[in-house]
């Protein structure tokens, strides 16, 4: 089943934001520059590979943590085991637990929430990775 064009857009465009270091170029709605089309062929698969209803709404959180999983499944095999993916999840909750450590008055608010995200970007490749009959007892 696939994703319909309004879920890929939400998704792609979170990609999108991912790679964009700055503002400098923004997302232009419609637009169909290399990087916007690169990010719509990964919001497709990361789409597809979430399962992911047709017609569903997507909030633009769950999008960026699709396209983070979209990302570091990009960069990175799967999961060898439950224990590997146990402590790459260990090390994102160690480093968004860091984050929440500072003051409160002198947190980077932006820089905790991208660690959230992390965390549930692998915590759900995780479930998708590790806990099925083949993978999960490794």
């Amino acid at each position: 089943m696939e994703a319909n064009k309004d879920q890929i857009e939400v998704a792609a465009k979170a990609i999108y934001n991912l790679w964009a270091e700055s503002n400098q170029y923004p997302w232009q709605e419609g637009g169909n520059s290399d990087k916007q089309y690169l990010a719509r062929k990964y919001a497709e698969a990361a789409l597809a590979s979430a399962h992911v209803p047709v017609g569903q709404d997507i909030p633009e959180d769950v999008a960026e943590i699709l396209a983070e999983i979209a990302q570091a499944k990009a960069a990175w095999p799967p999961f060898n085991s439950a224990h590997e993916g146990f402590a790459v999840l260990k090390e994102e909750v160690d480093e968004l637990w860091d984050e929440v450590k500072v003051n409160q008055k002198k947190r980077d608010l932006l820089k905790m929430y991208k660690e959230a995200k992390q965390v549930a970007a692998m915590a759900l490749r995780f479930m998708r990775e590790c806990c099925d009959e083949t993978s999960g007892r490794k």
